[in-house]
């Protein structure tokens, strides 16, 4: 699946420098860079360049407060008009308020993250292929597509009466029902 990862790049510095060889020819970066405080990352250009990474540099040159914000903000909006639930989207940044984007996200029923660094979001990756083993497990009758939207209904979920919601409008009906059994506790304990 394609991931585009916006970077904050005044909120986390430079950790692409050393990642940077980690990325996949289907992700793409997102860089705003703010002229007036910053210099162009010819550093970080050259190292997703090296890396055949795809990216735009968007230049801004405004001092207003968040305005780096609210450029990477923007972005992701309009990646998600375009690509919709099609791919991810990973905000690079410690700026807790992008958290607002990551529950826009839920709402949507898009796949929005929220990471520090991209060492963290392969972290969490890993974290989600081992949710999909564990829900193959629990699940071994359900063909990998329903196992998939499981997954996806028990992400977006915020609560048990949305989780229900979900896995209604994505499975059939005698599907849901035994799904939303043996998996409810996930949702409940945080598992």
């Amino acid at each position: 699946m394609k991931r585009y990862f916006l970077i904050d790049l005044e909120n986390v510095g430079k950790w692409a420098f050393e990642e940077a060889c980690k990325v996949t020819i289907s992700d793409f970066f997102v860089i705003c860079v703010n002229t007036l405080h910053q210099k162009m990352p010819t550093e970080l250009i050259g190292a997703l360049t090296d890396a055949g990474a795809n990216f735009r540099i968007i230049e801004i040159a405004n001092c207003g407060k968040n305005a780096m914000d609210f450029c990477l903000a923007s972005q992701l909006g309009y990646l998600i008009s375009q690509e919709g639930n099609h791919a991810e989207y990973w905000i690079v940044s410690n700026d807790r308020g992008f958290e607002a984007c990551v529950d826009f996200g839920k709402a949507m029923g898009v796949k929005v993250g929220l990471t520090s660094s991209f060492k963290a979001c392969e972290e969490k990756q890993v974290s989600q292929k081992e949710e999909r083993e564990m829900l193959k497990e629990l699940l071994p009758e359900l063909s990998p597509k329903a196992v998939a939207l499981t997954q996806k209904a028990l992400t977006a979920a915020k609560d048990l009466n949305s989780y229900h919601n979900l896995l209604q409008k994505s499975l059939y009906e005698n599907q849901m029902r035994f799904v939303y059994q043996r998996t409810k506790h996930l949702l409940t304990t945080g598992a």
